[in-house]
């Protein structure tokens, strides 16, 4: 699973992330890790998570269920959600809307895919469930993105990339309080192969702002669309407006707004841009201030690098040293623009190390110390991209053995089928033979 970023106040929130063979939740706090505890859940996918009336809601994908976790600090309580027979989840969001929590969970199995919603009280009480959406596809992890976020009036606005094989769909969808009734599917584009989490935003007028990633691994291009303020069908969407075709791979798409002014940002060819999407003709910029470095932690140990990427709040960068790290991954706090990212191991930044020593380090070695290092980033930007690609490889591999998987099971359901044919028509043959013998 990827980490899980839940935000309070600038500086303060929680971090989930797999450690020490489970589920542990970090609580940071001015660039410090102040508490760390362990969750009763072992997840087998993607978690979910959201702040409830002061408690965290964790919702745990495992094995025909959904396990939600509830508590703060030592105390936790949970509870189960299950699936229909045969299912397993996939992708979850979890939000809070008002005095309801809602939990939505795209499930899948031999006979397809389903999109289900759960309405659950502040007490986590089951409400109501309900069918959004269902048909065929590939079998669980293969590239489904479900994102949702709750607007004005407890509004719930859904963006789905159902499993579509070679072709996936970006489907929105919005649900009105009290009874939810979900609107029908509209599509605002055609997501690639290698498409991430959409970026999703809703800004202080009201209006809704999403951005992806469109194109292969190759090449692609991010595409942008708004929505006027007003529920379905009162707001409109936006015609799809192209915002940078970086030439290569583009990951972690984000979105804020800043003094009213929309900002999207994305990293490709081992750099963060971001550009402001008032002006079409407006060019992208590099990242503010410096780039990304690790906290030294020791040969073979990793650290947190939190970075917000809004032009002037601060320093741009706020390195938290976590101990345990679950490895690579990110996770992004779509409504303030940050991103929370695990770098490689600390043995690269050996340069800092020698820097801290006392001066009786002669400077021939510590300009040869720093040459090294600056190689070693070299090589670990290779190594970057090349983990990008086995990656996108390994996504491919996922979605091909679960088509194989789905063709051996309807291989499997014809010939059963045929071997009950076959049955029939031998009985028929002989009821019929035996009727013309007695007519004879």
């Amino acid at each position: 699973m990827d980490p899980v970023w839940i935000a309070l106040e600038e500086g303060r929130g929680y971090f989930l992330a797999l450690a020490g063979g489970g589920l542990r939740c970090w609580f940071l706090e001015n660039g410090a890790a102040v508490a760390c505890w362990s969750l009763p859940a072992r997840p087998a996918g993607q978690v979910a998570a959201a702040l409830v009336g002061g408690e965290l809601w964790v919702t745990v994908p495992g094995p025909g269920r959904i396990d939600l976790v509830r508590g703060r600090r030592e105390s936790w309580r949970q509870q189960e959600l299950e699936l229909e027979r045969g299912m397993s989840p996939g992708c979850l969001a979890l939000v809070p809307a008002g005095e309801e929590v809602h939990v939505l969970v795209q499930a899948a199995g031999l006979g397809g895919w389903s999109l289900w919603h759960w309405r659950l009280s502040l007490e986590g009480r089951e409400l109501a469930r309900n069918l959004i959406d269902a048909g065929k596809g590939d079998l669980p992890g293969s590239g489904s993105i479900l994102v949702v976020v709750a607007g004005p009036a407890r509004w719930l606005h859904l963006f789905h990339i159902p499993p579509q094989g070679a072709r996936y769909r970006l489907i929105y969808r919005v649900a009105v309080p009290p009874a939810y009734a979900w609107s029908p599917a509209g599509l605002l584009g055609n997501p690639g192969e290698d498409c991430g989490e959409p970026a999703v935003l809703l800004d202080t007028r009201r209006g809704l702002h999403v951005l992806w990633t469109e194109g292969t691994w190759e090449g692609m291009r991010l595409v942008y669309r708004y929505r006027t303020p007003g529920g379905w069908p009162g707001g409109q969407w936006e015609p799809p407006r192209e915002v940078h075709r970086p030439g290569g791979p583009c990951r972690g798409v984000l979105l804020a707004e800043r003094q009213g002014e929309m900002i999207a940002a994305w990293e490709a060819g081992g750099t963060w841009w971001y550009k402001p999407l008032a002006g079409e003709r407006a060019e992208p910029q590099p990242w503010p201030g410096e780039k990304p470095q690790l906290m030294r932690q020791g040969w073979g140990g990793s650290s947190l690098v939190w970075t917000n990427f809004l032009p002037g709040r601060g320093s741009p960068l706020q390195p938290v040293a976590l101990p345990g790290t679950p490895g690579e991954g990110s996770a992004n706090d779509l409504q303030s623009g940050a991103l929370l990212a695990w770098p490689e191991a600390a043995g690269a930044e050996l340069v800092h190390e020698i820097a801290s020593l006392p001066s009786r380090v002669d400077l021939a070695g510590l300009q040869q110390a720093r040459e090294l290092s600056g190689e070693l980033r070299r090589w670990r930007r290779v190594l970057q991209e090349t983990a990008w690609q086995l990656e996108r490889l390994r996504r491919r591999q996922e979605r091909l053995e679960a088509r194989r998987l789905w063709c051996e099971a309807e291989l499997a359901a014809l010939q059963e089928h045929e071997e009950h044919l076959e049955e029939f028509l031998r009985a028929e043959t002989c009821r019929l033979i035996s009727i013309i013998r007695q007519g004879i």
